[in-house]
């Protein structure tokens, strides 16, 4: 795409599918995923546990070896199953990712090439068909923990800032994706409800209830992606996640830009 397609395409839909130059970041984080995940299983193992020496004794990323791995964490050993997140999402192999050379053109070109910055990086890691991390219709924010108890978020527009979302494992209707409405970004940033998080019951989420008129005027689009590819898709745009029907997991990460330029970057760079 040329960088006139790139604008045009961004301000009518609200985001755009990008292919990855560096191949072999996606393999990275599923690497240290899994080298993480082994640590933690390991600590908590016995000699007489057979099930989970079965299971560290298979060192591969395929699906069913990590959806074992991730959900014993999860089931058994929570508290370190959140230790992984923390530990991934600020591990060099997603800032790397970030640092694709087509990711960082396409925001060159949306920020017209002023002072790019990522604000926040998380990695998600959900268990299909019993997902955990599930949300509702929603628009981003940026996700730190003192803007949320200040209640700062309410009063930025966003439009001058970006999500990159990016599957480290296929994202469909089978283990789970992400749906858009198409050009929902248009319309602004929307009043949400600040709801309790009913999995993890120190933290809290975003929920919106769309408008009628923005559901009769936005097309609904699942996105189904191969693990070589990224979502670069505007804050205010209305997504929400698809849960998977079968068996798996669906490992994820997604980075928050803006630019130092931005009027967003100006109201919360006190809260960083």
């Amino acid at each position: 795409m040329t960088n006139e397609d790139i604008l045009k395409k961004m301000k009518k839909y609200g985001y755009l599918i990008v292919n990855h130059s560096n191949k072999s970041s996606r393999k990275n984080v599923l690497t240290q995923a899994n080298r993480l995940a082994n640590f933690f299983l390991q600590r908590n193992s016995t000699k007489k546990d057979k099930k989970l020496t079965n299971i560290l004794d298979k060192n591969n990323l395929d699906q069913k070896s990590l959806f074992n791995k991730f959900n014993l964490l999860k089931l058994k050993h929570a508290k370190d199953s959140s230790r992984l997140y923390n530990m991934l999402g600020r591990d060099v192999c997603l800032s790397d990712h970030h640092n694709d050379k087509n990711i960082i053109d396409t925001l060159n070109i949306l920020f017209k090439k002023k002072n790019v910055f990522n604000v926040a990086q998380q990695i998600r890691i959900d268990l299909s068909p019993q997902y955990h991390h599930a949300l509702a219709w929603h628009q981003d924010h940026f996700d730190l923990p003192s803007m949320n108890k200040s209640g700062i978020f309410y009063n930025i527009s966003y439009r001058d800032s970006y999500t990159v979302w990016s599957p480290f494992t296929d994202a469909n209707k089978s283990i789970g994706t992400m749906e858009v409405l198409e050009g929902s970004h248009n319309f602004g940033r929307l009043k949400h409800e600040y709801k309790k998080n009913k999995v993890r019951t120190k933290s809290a989420y975003l929920e919106l209830k769309v408008p009628d008129k923005i559901k009769k005027k936005c097309k609904n689009k699942i996105i189904e992606i191969s693990n070589s590819q990224s979502v670069i898709f505007s804050m205010n745009l209305i997504h929400r996640t698809i849960p998977g029907n079968s068996e798996g997991v669906r490992l994820t990460g997604w980075g928050r830009f803006t630019s130092t330029a931005s009027e967003s970057f100006n109201k919360m760079v006190n809260y960083i």
